[in-house]
């Protein structure tokens, strides 16, 4: 006895064997909503996060560049002739590059030997950014010249000849402790002779002429840019602008400006004579370099600020 049999054509079994048109189109719609959903999300989700890099982001320039400006800012003594020229969007100075200390004096007094920059103690007298180029400036303590109350002064001088690796700064001096470092020595050739009363063990400070300022680069967005420059026997010689941060608003001469530089005396009035300044205020107006474009915000560039004063040293 046969317990199952197959329906017959005619029963409603045999035709369901599939979806209808009618429930295809269902759920079609179904998933284009939850898909136009899911891309709904995903869209806000990448315009949330694509905003707020552009905030960030100009958030991060100001910041870096008040932070570059205030380091540099700090270290002039401009009654010491520290700068050279100045302005509302630029300040051109001289800026520290390195330290070290006499080992030793080469054949003439114009020629000095520094220990080498690596020392096996781990306490190297010689500190720099970068060596020493031609045109850099040099000061160097001469502690027996007096100059009217002064019982010491820095001497200044001019780096001529590029510093030559491989001097020697024998250990008697005590500034090196092996025959490796005794023959790593820096040799450099000053413009003038040093005075009798410098003596080995003097300091020596290292400055570079700079020049920090806003620029527009060939994006046609404006940045905060500094350039090296080399002050020869003959004339300075500065290289291309390299941008730190940004970019910033336009530069201006009136009314809001990418970077503001304003320069006061000991009196707290306005000066123009680089000698004079005490104070240096500092404003700085970054933007983002594309439209922000965040949820409660509204569409546009979108702009941050900071300002401070540095008092510089006398």
């Amino acid at each position: 006895m046969r317990l199952t049999s197959k329906p017959s054509p005619g029963t409603p079994y045999a035709r369901r064997r599939g979806l209808t048109l009618i429930e295809l189109l269902i759920v079609l719609v179904l998933l284009g909503v939850v898909a136009g959903g899911m891309l709904g999300i995903v869209a806000r989700q990448q315009q949330f996060y694509t905003g707020n890099a552009g905030i960030i982001e100009t958030r991060g320039s100001v910041r870096q560049g008040l932070t570059v400006l205030q380091g540099v800012l700090r270290t002039i003594s401009p009654k010491n002739r520290d700068i050279y020229s100045m302005g509302r969007t630029f300040i051109e100075l001289r800026e520290p590059t390195g330290s070290s200390v006499i080992c030793q004096f080469g054949a003439t007094r114009n020629v000095i030997v520094l220990p080498p920059a690596t020392l096996s103690a781990g306490t190297g007298l010689t500190s720099w950014l970068a060596p020493p180029q031609v045109g850099d400036s040099v000061v160097i303590y001469d502690s027996g010249r007096k100059v009217g109350t002064a019982d010491d002064t820095w001497d200044p001088n001019d780096v001529i000849v590029a510093p030559i690796a491989g001097a020697t700064c024998p250990t008697t001096t005590g500034f090196t402790t092996t025959p490796a470092e005794a023959a790593a020595g820096w040799t450099i050739t000053l413009r003038n002779t040093l005075a009798s009363t410098v003596l080995q063990g003097a300091a020596v400070r290292f400055f570079r002429r700079a020049r920090y300022e806003l620029f527009q680069a060939s994006d046609g967005l404006w940045y905060l840019g500094m350039r090296d420059c080399m002050t020869g026997p003959t004339a300075a010689s500065c290289s291309g602008l390299t941008a730190i941060t940004g970019p910033f608003l336009p530069a201006a001469t009136t009314g809001p400006s990418g970077l503001e530089l304003t320069y006061y005396d000991v009196t707290g009035a306005v000066t123009t004579d680089p000698t004079q300044v005490r104070r240096i205020d500092i404003v700085l107006r970054a933007r983002s370099a594309s439209e922000v474009n965040t949820p409660g915000r509204p569409r546009g560039i979108y702009q941050d600020s900071l300002a401070t004063s540095v008092t510089v040293r006398n």
